[in-house]
């Protein structure tokens, strides 16, 4: 169960009430003001600190400062809170705070879970679950073998098992999951395994002679996940768009407001743009939709090719960061309404503390470069 002390804000409170929360569990901790929220935390160390930047007694960028400074406790991630939009000015208290997230209020549902599950390694809802099960012919005889799916496409799998698959030649393959349709029935050959210090077994398995109405299945499990967040359709996208990329099964079944989660996505070539464009051409007519947790991948592909972003707008994107003391890569999540600065075309973006070595967390990219893709935004001007 979490730990996490918040300052009191009906919008940290919404974020916290999301279901991905509520599965990992949370016992929280209510401070009134800065000063109360410096004492909670010397009392309770908790795993996180979420707080409004503007606070009584003492401002949520001093707490923050005063975390960062403690050797105690500058291993507790802090995020801090602002309210509508981010100026010059804040985007300096916010480097000089040396916090290690910023979430804007109003955010999109569930973007306060995405930056605490990236901070501390939690499960996020991206890895939904499919389970399988396997019927392996071993040295010692027929067995069936139960994991779960890490990774799929309609080629193969990266699974994790209960046992080893060691001396089996093929594998038949029964693919389920709660909420899709299912089960899948596929043969299999392993192709690798790997068993790690604490004997989980991994391995990747390449599919056999699938048939077109299971491969059908196959390329929608990989390709997305729906789900619903009160009156909002979550669509989860991951994997790679290329010429092969069919998301006519998907458009069917969309209407009213649309969320895309682009976290997953590590690829779009030239004819995946193309079929991602007509894609969103088709849903213009019936379908409100915004770009959500966009990967660094999606957003240079928007950057070069407008059209990626069709009628709708970004709403929080992946930026790369790195440290050039200790030379860690990162990447964090960022709103576009925290980077919307009156009059300042490229955006600035805060600095942030380096969770390995503790010295500054910098942009790694160049700034007009990298923000192309929101010269059309409305919200910056129309500065394109």
């Amino acid at each position: 169960m979490l730990k996490v002390v918040t300052s009191n804000n009906s919008s940290i409170f919404r974020q916290m009430a999301s279901p991905a929360f509520q599965r990992v569990g949370v016992e929280h901790f209510l401070a009134r003001d800065g000063i109360e929220a410096m004492e909670l935390v010397r009392r309770h160390r908790p795993d996180m600190v979420i707080l409004d930047t503007e606070l009584a007694g003492r401002s949520g960028y001093e707490v923050c400062r005063a975390i960062k400074d403690d050797e105690d406790l500058a291993r507790i991630r802090v995020v801090l809170v602002v309210d509508r939009g981010i100026d010059s000015g804040m985007i300096k208290n916010l480097s000089w705070s040396r916090c290690d997230e910023v979430l804007v209020t109003p955010a999109p549902g569930e973007e306060l879970f995405h930056k605490v599950a990236r901070l501390l390694g939690l499960p996020s809802r991206q890895s939904r679950r499919l389970d399988v099960e396997m019927r392996a012919v071993l040295a010692s005889g027929a067995t069936v073998i139960s994991g779960v799916v890490l990774d799929l496409s309609p080629e193969g799998a990266r699974l994790e098992l209960e046992r080893s698959t060691k001396g089996a030649k093929t594998l038949k393959m029964r693919i389920s999951s709660g909420d899709r349709q299912g089960p899948l029935v596929v043969d299999a050959r392993p192709i690798w395994e790997d068993v790690d210090k604490d004997r989980r077994v991994t391995c990747g398995v390449q599919f056999i002679d699938v048939p077109a109405p299971v491969r059908a299945v196959l390329e929608d499990w990989a390709l997305w996940d729906i789900a619903k967040l009160d009156d909002v359709t979550q669509v989860f996208l991951q994997g790679e768009f290329r010429e092969h990329t069919d998301f006519g099964r998907l458009a069917e079944k969309l209407t009213g407001r649309v969320e895309f989660d682009l976290s997953r996505v590590k690829y779009l070539n030239s004819a995946g743009v193309r079929k991602w464009v007509d894609f969103l051409r088709s849903l213009d007519d019936h379908v409100d939709y915004s770009f959500v947790r966009c990967s660094v991948a999606f957003v240079m592909q928007a950057a070069m090719v407008p059209e990626v972003l069709g009628g709708g707008r970004v709403e929080s994107f992946n930026v790369p960061y790195a440290c050039d003391t200790c030379d860690l890569e990162q990447e964090r999540l960022l709103q576009t309404s925290a980077l919307v600065v009156e009059g300042v075309w490229p955006p600035d973006v805060p600095s942030f503390v380096c969770p390995r070595c503790g010295a500054d967390l910098l942009f790694d990219d160049l700034p007009g470069r990298f923000f192309a893709f929101l010269e059309q935004d409305g919200r910056f001007g129309g500065v394109g």
